[in-house]
């Protein structure tokens, strides 16, 4: 497997980095390999290790992975903030807004512990704590900054679309922000 253009030749992407991706790609890789030919591909996400319990949930088993995203990220470094996405919504419909955090920035945790960021998700991003099923519309790697942007789907049908601020850190892509796109204008 290689990795692509960005993640081999930009400084920001050193050798932890590189090998974090290579296990995303590695874990996307085998996991799909196993999933019926008809069915769509699928990786499982598990949070990384936190110190609170986790609860159980209604959520799937699996999350739905997409390797043909539009933009200029290379398929392995998408995978990987689809990855960090996934991870945090998972933690989410599981109540484990300390988990949540581990898949945000430094600079995003030094400024919310898990009951502000409770806060946060619970005002602005309710819907973030139920399982919807979702699309990844588009990656974009500008300098060192990946941008995700997500369309979750409501079970009123309603579509909300989800933009996704990542940066690198710690051999891994972390969430620094995330806003809710305004829906596009309708030009008649």
């Amino acid at each position: 497997m290689t990795l692509g253009w960005a993640a081999t030749r930009s400084s920001a992407y050193g050798p932890r980095m590189r090998t974090g991706l290579a296990l995303v790609a590695l874990l996307v890789s085998a996991t799909t390999a196993c999933a019926a030919p008809a069915a769509p591909e699928t990786a499982t996400v598990a949070p990384p290790p936190s110190t609170s319990t986790p609860t159980t949930t209604d959520a799937p088993e699996a999350v739905p992975t997409t390797t043909d995203v539009a933009g200029t990220c290379p398929t392995d470094l998408s995978a990987a903030a689809v990855v960090a996405v996934d991870g945090q919504h998972r933690a989410l419909i599981d109540g484990d807004f300390e988990g949540a955090l581990t898949y945000s920035s430094s600079a995003f945790r030094a400024g919310a512990d898990p009951e502000r960021f409770a806060m946060i998700i619970r005002s602005g991003y309710p819907f973030l704590l139920e399982p919807l099923s979702r699309e990844v519309l588009n990656c974009d790697l500008a300098s060192s900054t990946v941008t995700l942007i997500v369309r979750f789907r409501l079970d009123s049908g309603t579509a909300v679309d989800l933009a996704y601020r990542l940066i690198e850190e710690d051999g891994r892509l972390a969430i620094e922000a995330a806003g809710v796109l305004p829906p596009p204008a309708v030009d008649v």
